[in-house]
């Protein structure tokens, strides 16, 4: 059904937190979700949500519909389902003059890597980790922090006239009480002291030991890989390696320090009843603006800097490597013809080619692939487009996804797939899940790979996937040693 009206409410921004308001509402509840982009400071912004009215779940491949608790089995194909839940929960006409605005409300959740099974027939290794294949959640009110205008903005969409009255309440109590919030000083207990996290010495040896398989077997992995590529099969494949860390701190702690670690265009952390998926993904995989689409190929990389000149002079060294543009090149050829296929004929371009994007830890190679969307196919069916990112699985895809599926140990789950978000109003956002961490049972599982190509050497790239982890690693021994007492950073 799709929404009817919308009611909101404002307050101007004084001491209230994106994390303080989501760790209050979030106790209410088993699901919630906290969206952020904290990388770039004009553009800054938090939107959260709690106690979704329908819940979608993708199951070892079948589908079930909770509506108010209640849960029942839809006999369809997973990723039909999925198109529906998002494109019937989309604007009806008589809020059509709202399409642009920010609505902030809408379907969040995630498809994992090994979703790739419903589209093509790639057989999945054993899983090691309890996940559900994806999940969709349908949350028609949520809280909107912009920081630009210093503004907290709370949204009521009332999805069925049965809903119009609680709908109308939810948001004025959410008023009243992250105003009362908002009066209230945070604590000194809570202000996080980067030079805390500065001084800490993380250990990579203790990082390698979580790891579900070792330096020497990666190497091992690392040669069949190219020696598929000597024979013919693909020019590249993305391997990874998962690593179960013990966590036994508050989820929201070491989302607490992966932020103030890796401050990242897509910032998630999804409560999903007894887990927790969180990350801080750099790399969009499909943004709609109700015209355009685009994808941003990330390949290549280097760490950051010890200074200004140090970091000019790495950015230098990796646009010149050879094997790096070459490899960002034929991710950026693919992305070109993934995104082709949905849109309008000869509108397929580069908006940016080959920039040096820089985060906290390590700097990437970024282009921006844009083309208009056609008529025929959804934004979430252009997603599927380019599902898996050629950067998680490699070139050509489907031959690369089949090695991967031979050579990994245990399916990805949720590493390497989705996080998306559809909007009342049409806006579509979607990250690929890197750098992040999936809680479970006190587990947190981390998950890093790298492109191989013909002359990869296998210990540097069994460095790149150690660099990688290393932040939301240092993330988890941060929130550890805090021994579950938020002392997380302002946010």
């Amino acid at each position: 059904m799709k929404p009817k009206n919308i009611f909101t409410h404002s307050f101007s921004l004084k001491h209230l937190t994106s994390l303080r308001a989501f760790r209050y509402l979030e106790s209410f509840s088993d699901k919630a979700y906290l969206l952020e982009n904290v990388h770039t400071p004009r553009q800054a912004h938090s939107f959260l949500g709690v106690s979704p009215t329908k819940v979608l779940r993708i199951v070892c491949g079948r589908v079930y519909l909770e509506i108010n608790g209640e849960c029942q089995e839809l006999f369809e194909d997973p990723l039909v389902a999925m198109n529906r839940f998002i494109d019937e929960h989309q604007m009806s006409s008589r809020m059509e003059s709202l399409r642009g605005e920010p609505v902030y409300g809408g379907v969040v959740g995630y498809l994992g890597y090994d979703c790739v099974r419903f589209v093509e027939n790639i057989p999945m290794p054993e899983s090691s980790v309890a996940m559900d294949d994806a999940i969709l959640m349908l949350f028609p009110v949520s809280v909107t922090f912009e920081y630009d205008h210093e503004q907290v903005i709370i949204t009521g969409v009332v999805i069925d006239d049965n809903s119009r009255e609680s709908t109308i309440a939810t948001v004025g109590a959410l008023k009243a009480e992250l105003e009362r919030l908002n009066e209230i000083p945070e604590d000194l207990e809570s202000t996080f002291l980067m030079n805390e996290v500065s001084a800490q010495q993380f250990d990579e040896e203790e990082l390698k030991t979580y790891g579900e398989v070792h330096e020497r077997e990666h190497c091992e992995k690392v040669e069949k890989i190219k020696e598929y590529i000597r024979q013919g099969d693909i020019f590249q494949a993305v391997y990874s390696i998962r690593f179960n860390v013990p966590a036994s701190s508050s989820e929201l702690a070491i989302y607490s320090y992966l932020k103030s670690i890796n401050p990242s265009p897509y910032m998630f952390y999804l409560k999903l009843g007894k887990e927790v998926l969180m990350g801080a993904s750099p790399e969009t995989l499909l943004r709609y603006d109700g015209q355009y689409l685009e994808t941003h190929p990330i390949a290549g990389t280097r760490r950051r800097g010890r200074d200004a000149q140090d970091d000019e002079r790495l950015s230098q060294d990796l646009l010149s490597d050879a094997k790096e543009t070459a490899e960002h090149l034929m991710l950026v050829d693919l992305g070109r013809n993934d995104l082709s296929k949905v849109s309008k004929i000869g509108t397929v371009k580069m908006n940016r080619f080959m920039g040096i994007e820089k985060f906290s830890h390590v700097m990437h190679i970024v282009s921006v692939v844009q083309g208009e969307k056609s008529d025929e196919y959804t934004p979430f069916e252009a997603m599927l487009s380019c599902f898996p990112a050629g950067t998680l699985s490699g070139a050509p895809k489907v031959r690369a996804m089949q090695i991967i599926s031979e050579l990994e140990k245990t399916a990805r789950g949720s590493y390497g797939g989705a996080v998306l978000f559809s909007g009342f109003s049409g806006q579509f956002d979607s990250c690929i899940t890197i750098r992040s961490i999936y809680v479970r049972d006190k587990i947190a599982h981390i998950q890093a790979g790298g492109g191989i190509v013909a002359d990869s050497n296998p210990k540097d790239e069994y460095q790149e996937i150690i660099n990688k982890a290393m932040s939301p690693f240092k993330a988890i021994k941060l929130a550890n040693q805090q021994n579950s007492t938020m002392r997380g950073v302002n946010i």
